[in-house]
């Protein structure tokens, strides 16, 4: 296995509509789960904002939302962005 194929991320969307986006990213750690929160917070998904350990919901000030959900045991995030 090569450096390339350890750090590929699996992602699979489950939902794609007009206003409401859902996708599952399989092989992520939690610190790679953090990274990701803090990515949303730069794009603006602060208000509101509820966190634990394991997930995360915002909203923006144009009216999206996001959900982010951390499984620690099978190392996969589901994520959902809706309006």
């Amino acid at each position: 296995t090569t450096k390339n194929e350890k750090n590929m991320k699996i992602i699979k969307v489950t939902l794609d509509l007009d206003d409401y986006l859902c996708f599952d990213v399989y092989g992520v750690s939690e610190s790679q789960f953090e990274e990701y929160i803090d990515l949303c917070k730069e794009r603006g998904y602060t208000k509101d904002a509820d966190k634990d350990e394991d997930s995360y919901d915002a909203e923006r000030d144009d009216g999206y939302s996001v959900s982010i959900d951390y499984d620690q045991t099978d190392c996969i995030m589901d994520v959902s962005v809706s309006k």
